[in-house]
């Protein structure tokens, strides 16, 4: 269904199991720094538990440096954060079906366990 052969883990939504996120992209990690387009990250969504999967709007930023890491906030779940491998922080608070920049960048991503706005 996709054509990026790599992906990052799986995130759970916490209270509904059969919500999955997760990000794929084209080529290994060296390669993305090498390509003017970069990793062509698509970020996607199952709403039964990995079934099947729908490629959600991604922005251009996601697109390029490769979501990194994934976290969902436990309070509100449909509020998911993305960390792209260039440290900018992404929030949807619509499970996924838009996004926008937090405006802040971090550095060395490689994991996002919780995010205080």
């Amino acid at each position: 269904e996709f054509e990026q052969e790599y992906s990052i883990p799986m995130v759970q939504h916490p209270t509904k199991p059969n919500v999955l996120y997760s990000a794929l992209a084209s080529g290994n990690p060296g390669s993305w720094r090498k390509r003017e387009d970069g990793a062509q990250t698509k970020m996607i969504r199952s709403e039964d538990g990995g079934t099947t999967w729908k490629a959600l709007d991604t922005p251009p930023e996601i697109v390029r440096n490769y979501a990194e890491a994934i976290a969902l906030d436990p309070v509100e779940p449909d509020n998911v954060f993305v960390a792209t491998r260039a440290g900018e922080l992404f929030r949807s608070t619509d499970g996924g079906d838009s996004w926008a920049s937090l405006g802040v960048k971090v550095r060395d991503v490689s994991d996002m366990k919780a995010v205080h706005v």
